[in-house]
């Protein structure tokens, strides 16, 4: 829904049903409906003074108030003592229109452009809705707040893959180059949650949040246009050289890959109206699914050696000489046959005591021997 305007923030109250068309309130004391908006005067600028969950709109030349009276089927500008029925609600037709209805008379501003009338009713009409349009302003800073930033999950994405067969390569080491040269990219979006709410369209640029070793910092180097409301896709250039090595007797698989996160990183916009010390802000938040910690994954598909299948992995980081272990485990097949060699040696071994039980018995009883 809209935000009232900040206090300072100047703005035209366009007529939706008929955007051509304004309200204006001017110095002589005159007042009522103005087209086409084309045409841009100061009397057609009013400001919100809020005064709890209410408003008054103040005329930016005039410097009176719009009123709704309790008492007779009047509307109009009146100032600049302050009244009850200067007091006004919002009450939103959709995200960004609304209509303006009066806390003491609760009838509704209307502004006909067919009638050229201006004036307030009980009853909703269209000619009752109106949007903001406000004066000319300029985003000024973005700042996140890192320490409060959330990572919500982690997953690996492959972007590129090896493998290196030395099942036949007479004794000697065989190695080749695994190439990543890719880009990845991602949605950002920013969500608006408090505060003044920018319009969709505006544009603005800033430094984005990213992960670097695992830790959530503000990518300062690169600057990232942003247009606010439409979709914004963030580019990462991914690019890295991997030596893959197979002994002789191994296969060796290689890929090269990075971790992939999801961030919630609360934001604050800071504006200022162009011309005048006016600051105001939007607050909500960025998500975005930056990627990090580029490395290779080597896993050992076989090896004459052992003369079986292994899964032996190990990580190679970028840049880095020397490779670091991380697991070493046995296929199912290994395990299999390891446990079919223990079963059947179980079962050799108790016929051959049946065996040795049953020629003892067999003498003994022929001896008569019966035992004690």
């Amino acid at each position: 829904m809209a935000s009232i305007p900040p206090k300072g923030l100047f703005f035209r109250l366009i007529l939706t049903y008929n955007p051509d068309s304004c309200i204006f309130s001017a110095s002589d004391g005159r007042y009522g409906i103005y087209w086409p908006v084309t045409n841009i005067y100061d009397d057609h600028y009013f400001e919100a003074i809020e005064f709890g969950d209410k408003v008054r709109i103040k005329g930016k030349q005039s410097g009176l108030y719009l009123f709704s009276a309790e008492d007779r089927n009047e509307a109009g500008f009146s100032g600049p003592d302050l009244y009850d029925d200067q007091l006004f609600t919002f009450e939103y037709v959709d995200k960004d229109s609304f209509r303006l209805k009066g806390f003491k008379s609760r009838k509704y501003i209307f502004a006909s452009k067919s009638r050229g009338s201006f004036g307030d009713f009980w009853d909703k009409y269209d000619d009752q809705i109106f949007q903001f349009e406000y004066e000319n302003y300029e985003i000024v800073g973005v700042d996140f707040d890192i320490d409060k930033a959330t990572t919500f999950s982690q997953s690996p994405e492959v972007l590129a893959a090896l493998v290196v067969d030395n099942r036949e390569g007479g004794g000697a080491d065989q190695s080749l180059e695994l190439v990543v040269a890719k880009e990845l990219t991602y949605e950002q979006s920013f969500s608006y949650t408090l505060g003044f709410e920018i319009k969709v369209g505006t544009q603005f640029s800033c430094g984005i949040p990213i992960l670097a070793e695992g830790k959530i910092s503000l990518d300062i180097s690169n600057s990232h246009q942003i247009e606010w409301g439409h979709k914004n896709i963030v580019t990462e250039s991914h690019n890295a050289k991997f030596t893959v090595v197979a002994q002789a007797g191994e296969i060796i698989e290689a890929k090269a890959m990075v971790k992939k996160a999801l961030l919630d990183v609360p934001y604050t916009i800071r504006m200022k109206v162009k011309g005048r010390d006016i600051f105001f802000e939007s607050k909500g938040t960025w998500k975005g699914t930056p990627t990090y910690d580029l490395h290779c994954l080597f896993t050992k598909l076989y090896s004459a050696l052992y003369l079986q299948f292994n899964n032996t992995t190990e990580t190679l980081k970028n840049n880095e000489t020397s490779l670091e272990t991380i697991s070493v485990l046995s296929t199912p097949t290994n395990v299999g046959l390891v446990v079919g060699l223990v079963v059947g040696l179980v079962v050799v071994l108790g016929v051959v005591l049946v065996v040795v039980l049953s020629v003892r018995n067999y003498y003994r009883t022929k001896e008569g021997y019966k035992g004690i």
